[in-house]
């Protein structure tokens, strides 16, 4: 270029600025010349390459003060002032995000959670409560300070008659809670919260041997005569809930509603035999129907103090969560009075869900298709009630194998034994 020196043959890195005329100005042989409003550009020269660079500025003071900026950006001092800079800023930040707090991380991932429905909402909120619970009992408050063979130990304790209330589950529970508890630690090792992930030991928690868990007509009747002698075993008149043990019993084994969505029915959702609710957990839109002996049983519950007159078991000040455990241990005390063992022979406390198990196994075993009784659980997925409940029933296995050896016989087939 006319008037540009040279290239410099050493390694040295030169950055000028020079003025690209336009054709009609009177300096326009003058690269160096400064004040006239042409546009400026820089030269550089990197490396034994020259390239050319707009300064994006008429102005030579502009373009010089970005020449200078320029001339920084490969100078070693300033190269190796920045790497120490910004060295000192990781630092600073690795120490700033292994110094969360339990409490805060759990309300960063939380928050970071959108559209949530009410029992998803719900879930997580039990999963920060009891991660909050355990880290206070052990004196942990950093995030960073949880340690692998911590959560194992922890992990040890979980069982449904755990000395902790936090840790009362049971083990299909148990799977549900580590999943989302490994999310949780995964989650802060990837945004830089822990050096390392002490939740990624942790073994899965098999659920096989967790089957569903039925009635039999013999045990429903035992269950009825428990619940008849309820409150001899109460000394004071408001302990007294055997009319509403029976009737919530009832709806639960022939509707197969979760124990909360009966607890909460108000006295208008019965008409006729036909009871019209939302459920909690999946939001949606029931309508079951009642025999008339559990109708007249909901109908034989008596207003009383404690209890809104609109509902049947809810006095409107309790959350649901809440109402739900102060039945369930209702419920339990039960068991002294039953003495149940399941199919195997081994003894079992009666639970509430074992009636919305013994209405959706019963279903089946009545020749309801699956997609029916998936509707009447209001479960998301008949996937769930595949999962949950075709493959462990005997009963409905016995049912199937008879059908078929019915259809083979029909074909000429013979079987050495009655039972196979």
């Amino acid at each position: 270029m006319i008037g540009m020196k040279a290239a410099p043959e050493s390694s040295e890195i030169t950055i000028s600025v020079f003025t690209r005329h336009k054709a009609n100005c009177e300096h326009k042989d003058e690269p160096q010349h400064r004040k006239c409003t042409c546009r400026k550009h820089l030269y550089i020269y990197r490396d034994g390459k020259v390239s050319y660079r707009t300064a994006r500025t008429r102005s030579w003071a502009k373009a010089e003060a970005l020449a200078v900026e320029e001339r920084a950006r490969y100078d070693p001092a300033q190269i190796l002032k920045r790497k120490l800079e910004a060295e000192a800023k990781a630092a600073e930040e690795r120490e700033r995000t292994s110094a969360i707090t339990v409490e805060a991380a759990l309300d960063l991932w939380l928050g970071g959670f959108k559209g949530q429905s009410d029992s998803t909402a719900k879930t997580y909120r039990i999963l920060r409560r009891k991660i909050s619970s355990w880290a206070a009992t052990k004196g942990i408050t950093l995030l960073r300070d949880v340690t692998a063979a911590q959560l194992d130990t922890w992990r040890g304790a979980w069982s449904l008659d755990a000395s902790r209330v936090e840790d009362r589950m049971g083990l299909r529970t148990q799977g549900q809670f580590q999943t989302r508890l490994k999310a949780f630690f995964s989650w802060a090792y990837v945004m830089e919260y822990i050096p390392k992930d002490p939740a990624k030991a942790l073994k899965p928690i098999k659920c096989e041997d967790e089957e569903t868990q039925p009635l039999t007509a013999t045990q429903f009747e035992k269950l009825m005569e428990a619940i008849s002698h309820y409150d001899e075993d109460r000394r004071r008149d408001e302990d007294k809930f055997g009319v509403e043990l029976k009737a919530l019993c009832l709806v639960m084994r022939w509707t197969g509603l979760r124990i909360t969505d009966v607890l909460m029915l108000p006295r208008t959702a019965l008409v006729g035999n036909r009871l019209t609710l939302t459920t909690q957990k999946t939001r949606s839109q029931t309508t079951p129907v009642l025999p008339d002996h559990a109708v007249e049983a909901l109908k034989g519950i008596p207003k009383r103090p404690g209890v809104h007159p609109g509902y049947f078991f809810w006095s409107l000040n309790s959350a649901p969560d809440t109402l739900g455990k102060h039945w369930a241990e209702r419920i339990r005390s039960l068991n002294p009075r039953l003495n149940f063992k399941d199919e195997h022979g081994k003894s079992m406390q009666f639970r509430s869900h074992m009636l919305r198990d013994t209405f959706a196994v019963e279903m089946l075993l009545a020749g309801v298709s699956l997609e029916d009784v998936s509707r009447m659980l209001t479960h998301k997925s008949i996937k769930t009630t595949e999962k949950y409940y075709a493959p462990w029933v005997r009963a409905r296995r016995q049912q199937l194998d008879e059908k078929a050896i019915a259809a083979m016989q029909k074909m000429g087939a013979t079987f050495s034994t009655a039972k196979v």
